[in-house]
């Protein structure tokens, strides 16, 4: 369940969509009585800003489920990206320590699906 009252106002929002169907449980066994609910975190990691060098191999050491990954890029110099953003458990371990919470942001979307 979603507590909306401890979502704070700022970079936080909620999109919903929903769709109904009406029907009896003699026609087609998904409008039976008995219903079944799934969900499915889609969270998405944002880097507000570009993240380089000795900071980038931090921020790719502090995820415990490897959501960054380090491309290199001209003269030797490295930078990190956000290669696998599902994997995200939102542990926010990457945002501990100075100033993280300045330079990455997590968005977390849920689809539901509810069968009645």
């Amino acid at each position: 369940m979603l507590n909306v009252k401890r979502m704070t106002p700022i970079l936080q929002e909620i999109e919903l969509e929903a769709h109904a169907v009406k029907g009896i449980g003699k026609i087609h066994a998904k409008w039976s009585p008995v219903s079944t609910a799934w969900y499915r975190m889609l969270p998405e990691v944002v880097l507000l800003e570009e993240v380089e060098d000795e900071k980038a191999e931090e921020l790719v050491k502090k995820c415990p489920v490897n959501v960054f990954d380090i491309e290199d890029i001209a003269k030797g110099k490295k930078w990190a990206t956000v290669a696998r953003p599902r994997a995200c458990m939102l542990c926010r371990e990457c945002i501990r320590g100075e100033d993280w919470e300045k330079r990455v942001v997590h968005y977390l979307q849920m689809c539901y699906s509810l069968r009645l």
